[in-house]
């Protein structure tokens, strides 16, 4: 059973900002038929159109989307575990600037929900290099994590963060989460008060 499919791309300027809300406006309705919800957009990290054309163009096919059941999807990472606000607002917080946008032109899109499908740390994607394990230690990560977590919290219309990587050890050795299982696990229940998701 497919709930949500992804219709990513990341528009570079008006023009193609309009042509992607066009396409979403053809396809969105021929998907929701088929039953998936569509998570659209996914951009990667820093691409996430936040320029006010770009994101004024797009707000028809957003709009859809939205009516549709969806949400908008883009990757949060840190590049240097950074917790100043205004470089972050270009990287694991860019969607704060389209909101911001759409807060004050497009009032009406200020509940579309906001999906980060990867999220952690990265800096030029290099599965060996680019990671938390290559370029910091367990404490700086789970220190900008426990952040990272309390600023999302801030958002409402933020759903959560998938952490990249887990499992298959041999790729993304440098994202391999692991190590971080048992803090994940504390953090969890001293946030949350429960024993794990579901319970």
């Amino acid at each position: 059973f497919v709930e949500c499919t992804q219709v990513m791309w990341e528009p570079k300027d008006a023009e193609t900002g309009l042509w992607y809300s066009e396409f979403l406006c053809e396809l969105l309705p021929r998907l929701a038929k088929l039953g998936p919800r569509p998570i659209v957009l996914n951009c990667g990290v820093g691409g996430l159109p936040i320029k006010p054309e770009q994101l004024a163009a797009m707000a028809p096919g957003l709009r859809l989307a939205w009516h549709l059941g969806g949400a908008w999807g883009c990757h949060g990472y840190t590049l240097k575990y950074t917790k100043d606000l205004q470089v972050e607002s270009y990287h694991s917080l860019r969607y704060r600037r389209a909101y911001d946008y759409y807060r004050e032109f497009c009032p009406e899109l200020l509940g579309f929900p906001m999906i980060l499908l990867e999220g952690g740390v990265d800096d030029v994607g290099d599965e060996n290099k680019s990671g938390w394990l290559a370029r910091g230690t367990l404490d700086q990560y789970t220190d900008w994590l426990a952040w990272y977590d309390s600023e999302l919290m801030k958002d409402d219309q933020v759903l959560g963060v998938t952490l990249f990587k887990i499992g298959a050890p041999t790729i993304w050795k440098s994202f391999e989460l692991e190590p971080v299982v048992p803090w994940l696990r504390e953090h969890w229940q001293k946030a949350y008060g429960r024993e794990k998701p579901g319970n």
